[in-house]
């Protein structure tokens, strides 16, 4: 088995995890406004059609604070209920995975 990446920029990283059967992909920072991409590239020798649908799709999971890809912003919350509640002064803005999954093919 070979495992091959194209990252496109330095600071970025990826570790093969063969005990979790995944690819971390590290990016430690990202700035507004920008796009990151990474290509990775599994070969197993021998893999037959039926062993590619023994492995099943590419599940694809992540989550980056701080950010919404909406642009979203939560300017007042107003809570209602029989105590009122005293609330934290912050909110936390976080875009993470629903659903990603990509089908292999052989070939």
């Amino acid at each position: 088995m070979s495992f091959s990446q194209e990252l496109s920029s330095p600071e970025q990283t990826a570790i093969l995890q063969p005990t979790t059967k995944s690819i971390e992909w590290i990016v430690p920072r990202m700035q507004g406004g920008s796009q990151l991409s990474a290509v990775f590239k599994l070969e197993v020798p021998g893999l037959t059609q039926a062993g590619l649908r023994e492995l099943g799709p590419v599940n694809l999971s992540f989550e980056m604070p701080a950010h919404t890809c909406s642009g979203l912003q939560i300017r007042f919350l107003r809570f209602t209920g029989p105590e009122p509640a005293l609330p934290h002064r912050w909110v936390r803005y976080v875009t993470h995975s629903e659903s990603y999954v990509i089908r292999l093919n052989a070939g």
